[in-house]
């Protein structure tokens, strides 16, 4: 076996089979990303797919399925930020089994946004759904990379940042993968 070692002095084994899933751009339809859900379903234990982020984020419902998919698959999964991820991509890159920020690149996350349709009471009762599903969901996938505070600060309304030379992000990382 091959061994990589990365930024922050993270190591991860490159396994038997090793793939690579460019995300680059708004996440949308869930039709675009088929190929990536049956990829991850189909890996094995000894496999590792390295997803390559570059996305100013997307829809929750589909960042939650590629999420779920992350999170089931039996492979290793290591999000690469090779750009931006922010907003759903940056809670898919904290979804992964590690993380790798190339040099001048950064994490955004802040609170959902959305748009919705509908009678004023049906909108008042979708909201309260989604913002419960998005903060139970939210807090699980970043904590213990972000600290319970800052998640807390993010669900009100603060953008939170992170570059690739922050002093904190060593700590974080093998704080929250390791």
């Amino acid at each position: 076996m091959n061994e990589l070692s990365f930024k922050n002095e993270n190591k991860f084994r490159i396994h038997s089979k090793t793939l690579e899933y460019k995300l680059y751009d708004a996440i949308e339809e869930f039709e675009a990303y088929e190929d990536l859900i049956d990829e991850l379903e189909n890996l094995s234990e000894e496999d590792t797919l390295i997803l390559k982020l570059n996305s100013p984020g997307g829809r929750i419902d589909v960042g939650f399925m590629i999420i779920d998919a992350m999170q089931q698959s039996r492979g290793k999964v290591i999000c690469q930020v090779v750009h931006d991820a922010c907003s759903m991509a940056g809670m898919i890159a904290l979804a992964g089994d590690g993380l790798i920020l190339n040099k001048h690149t950064y994490v955004m996350l802040h609170d959902y946004s959305c748009l919705r349709y509908g009678k004023g009471h049906d909108l008042k009762l979708s909201s309260k759904a989604t913002d419960k599903m998005f903060s139970g969901r939210f807090k699980e996938i970043c904590i213990p990379f972000l600290t319970e505070r800052e998640a807390e600060s993010i669900l009100k309304g603060e953008d939170f940042y992170i570059h690739d030379d922050d002093p904190s992000l060593e700590k974080r990382i093998k704080k929250h993968f390791m």
